[in-house]
């Protein structure tokens, strides 16, 4: 399962690793784009994952 979570800034980002890790998230990646309405509009599936 992929979820995405927006972020405004880094202790946001800190926050929400914290939580999914906590949690038992693995493969965590970092990735930037555009979060309109509930969709990833420029989620570019082919591209390199960046782990965290």
């Amino acid at each position: 399962m992929m979820i995405a979570v927006a972020v405004d800034d880094v202790t946001q980002r800190d926050k929400a690793l914290d939580v999914l890790q906590r949690l038992g998230a693995r493969d965590l990646e970092r990735a930037e784009g555009t979060i309109s309405g509930g969709d990833w509009r420029d989620f570019d599936p082919n591209s390199l994952p960046v782990p965290v």
